[in-house]
């Protein structure tokens, strides 16, 4: 029998081993042609046309489901999905082109559950940042870096997630790893600006790391040891209540004295209660913890925390409330280290305080948000040279400020498309920063749908740190508060356009994209010896266009094998002051990848990437002053004063060379004694020894007829800025 034209179901999404709900799940009813997405609880709600229907289930790395329903039976379902043997298949998961997905935002999103993170090959162990170079919208300055530079915007310009909830500057060593133990995560997501109008303080996109919750039954963990890193998890729950916790320690010589370690201690926690139809509430708890140790004692240290809890207060039918609250701090103390020519000296503090209350409305057709966000934010710099007489004049920010952001978004189907339009404020200092938000989805076909989103993105301070850190252990940041002593407001407009197409044994991507920012901040280079009122720093304006083309094959319940290829065009460029447009220090112009995996035998998986890149744009040096005394041959110049001066070209008028790698590895599980189940795994990271990192100019010798060497012609010479051999990991994962 055919029920009423409108029938509203609800239910949630969860992988069948954990019972951990699946956020970002698409849900389609197959009659009445409407998706919808499962919300960071696992949760979806639909309204159908009629029932019985049939709800066809697909998440990224898990075999997709369908299931049933009937008149009656749409009051609390729960989907568990499997995984496939091969998780690399389907890294995009697209809405069937014919149906409506009106609560999506699929253009510039990409999900990485952390099945699918752990074939990228580690260096010490799986990394959630570093994963994402399946991602295409997503670059690194070297292997080394877990900073993502998404579409032409650094790392400061990206907003950092754990739960859905802020947190800051989440990396260790180097910037080389990120904070949080990937074996605590079941996802990381990534959505490229203009985001949706829930999230703000962000330029460029937002990264979001959603943690493990555990199961309601017995515990269940696990023990991952790498060859410099212990990582432990242990989660279960009973009744309605369930939590899961995980830890990682390191810590490891930095010399082969002894004198000088680093150590790392990481840590996540979070609870949830379930209710009749769902998760109904989850509390999240993370800190991390820096040293470096040195023979005269501690050269830097910092640390990380947040708390934050959500809960949903009310849920009836098509209407839902929640309410979510947060605390976040981050503190950086570091002692004579030596940067930007210098020893400096600093503490820095940023820290943040609210609340916010979201409300969503479904109806059939249309889908109303609302919400609310009171916080309180902190921020403390104070960085000064140890040398009073360096060319680095001290910096000493303090700053505490209300902010209040409110948002509305409206999604509508208007024929056979989905509209969404939406509109977001943050008000800081007596000044609004408004940022409305346009997208609209039109299927072409069965398989092919094309999709278009506007916007603008702003923030109300800046984060500033050095582009390229790595592979320096110890590293340190400005955060600057926007509309204060000269600085400027940050504010970017954002076009992309994306066709998804479903053809044969492939999911296709091709997205094109452009930008345009003003009020971009950044620590003056090295190279740049103009003066300014604060000449760590310098404003201006940023423009970017490119095109991004990704194919992956589909996942299938038998599959053996799968692939992901990547290809991306672009451009970036500054404009600083009132010199003309020169290319962004970290715009990479081509860059292609290829990554994938096989199954020869039921128990190893064989997986392996590989990328080749253009070389990252270059000062360079136009030629060379010799001050001092040249004449006197054979005695060592400093001794007599006579030293080498570089003269500098155009800002970034060359190229280095084209950089390349390949990275490989393997994995064998075996069972152990009762549940356990032991994976071995080993990989290398750059195999090839190929060139990894850009050009910088050395020293070069005094010419024969200025004192040096017989044969010495003085001209400049470029190396690497450094070598990276090829790394070995080997791991050992045991789960019980």
């Amino acid at each position: 029998s055919v029920a009423s034209a409108h029938t509203f179901v609800r239910g949630r999404v969860v992988a069948e081993e954990s019972d951990l709900p699946l956020a970002g799940a698409l849900v389609t009813a197959r009659l009445s042609a409407r998706t919808a997405a499962t919300d960071r609880f696992g949760q979806f709600a639909l309204w159908l046309k009629a029932v019985p229907e049939t709800l066809d289930v697909r998440y990224v790395g898990r075999l997709p489901a369908a299931v049933g329903v009937g008149p009656g039976e749409g009051g609390g379902l729960r989907i568990a999905l499997e995984r496939p043997a091969i998780p690399l298949s389907a890294i995009m998961i697209t809405a069937p082109a014919a149906a409506s997905d009106i609560e999506m935002r699929s253009v510039g999103q990409w999900t990485l559950p952390l099945e699918v993170a752990r074939w990228v090959p580690p260096a010490v162990e799986t990394d959630l940042l570093r994963a994402l170079v399946l991602v295409p919208a997503v670059s690194f300055s070297t292997p080394l870096s877990a900073r993502p530079i998404v579409r032409g915007y650094d790392a400061g310009d990206v907003g950092f997630r754990i739960d859905g909830f802020e947190v800051i500057n989440p990396y260790h060593v180097a910037q080389a790893f990120s904070a949080f133990a990937a074996e605590g995560a079941e996802q990381v997501a990534v959505s490229a600006a203009p985001f949706g109008v829930e999230q703000g303080g962000a330029l460029g996109s937002v990264v979001d790391v959603r943690g493990r919750t555990g199961r309601v039954g017995s515990p269940r963990g696990g023990v991952n040891l790498s060859l410099a890193t212990a990582t432990g998890w242990l989660g279960g729950g009973r009744g309605q209540w369930h939590a899961f916790g995980a830890g990682r320690v390191a810590h490891v010589p930095l010399v082969a004295s002894g004198e000088d370690s680093y150590a790392v201690h990481d840590f996540y926690f979070s609870t949830a209660l379930d209710g009749e139809s769902g998760q109904r509430g989850r509390l999240t708890v993370f800190a991390s913890r820096d040293r470096v140790l040195t023979g005269d004692g501690p050269g830097a240290r910092w640390n990380n925390a947040l708390v934050g809890g959500r809960f949903q207060v009310l849920v009836s039918g098509p209407l839902t409330v929640e309410a979510s609250a947060w605390a976040t701090e981050f503190a950086e103390d570091i002692a004579r280290v030596f940067a930007r020519g210098t020893l400096i000296d600093a503490r820095n503090r940023f820290g943040r305080l609210g609340g916010a209350v979201d409300a969503a409305l479904r109806q059939p057709g249309f889908v109303l948000k609302l919400g609310l966000s009171p916080s309180v934010r902190r921020i403390a710099n104070r960085i000064e040279p140890s040398d009073p007489r360096a060319a680095f004049d001290s910096v000493e920010i303090a700053a505490r400020r209300g902010e209040l952001a409110l948002y509305a978004a409206l999604s509508r189907t208007v024929g056979a498309a989905d509209l969404e339009i939406g509109l977001r404020t943050d008000v800081a200092r007596g000044q609004a920063l408004w940022q409305p938000r346009l997208r609209a989805r039109l299927p072409l076909s069965d398989r092919v749908a094309v999709s278009a989103t506007a916007g603008r993105t702003a923030r109300v301070h800046h984060f500033v740190a050095d582009p390229r850190p790595e592979p320096e252990t110890v590293f340190f940041d400005f955060w600057l508060d926007a509309s204060r002593d000269g600085i400027p407001v940050a504010s970017a407009q954002h076009l992309a356009a994306q066709l998804d197409a479903d053809v044969g044994g492939l999911r296709i991507r091709a997205s094109a994209f452009a930008s345009w920012a003003r009020g971009l901040v950044e620590l003056r280079p090295l190279q740049d010896t103009g003066r300014a009122p604060t000449p760590q720093f310098r404003s201006g304006s940023g423009r970017t266009v490119g095109l991004e083309v990704q194919a992956t094959t589909r996942a299938r319940e038998n599959a053996r094998a799968s692939l992901s290829a990547t290809y991306v065009l672009s451009w970036s460029e500054r404009r600083w002051g009132d010199s003309g447009w020169v290319p962004w220090s970290l715009d990479r112009r081509h860059q292609a990848r290829l990554a994938g995996q096989v199954r020869p035998v039921r128990r190893l998986v064989l997986y392996g990437a590989g990328s080749v890149a253009s070389g990252l744009p270059v000062t360079p040096v136009a030629h060379v002053v010799v001050v001092g005394d040249p004449d006197i041959r054979g005695l060592e110049r400093d001794r007599w004063g006579a030293t080498a001066t570089y003269v500098y070209g155009a800002e970034n008028g060359a190229r280095g060379g084209v950089t390349c790698s390949v990275d490989a590895g393997a994995s064998l599980e075996f069972g152990g004694p009762g549940r356990s189940l032991f994976h071995l795994g080993f990989s290398v990271i750059n195999l090839t020894y190929g060139r990894v990192a850009a050009p910088v100019p050395f020293i070069p010798m005094f010419s024969e007829a200025d004192g040096g060497p017989p044969g010495s012609d003085g001209r400049v010479r470029y190396k690497s800025a450094f070598v990276l051999p090829p790394i070995p990991t080997a791991t050992l994962r045991v789960e019980f």
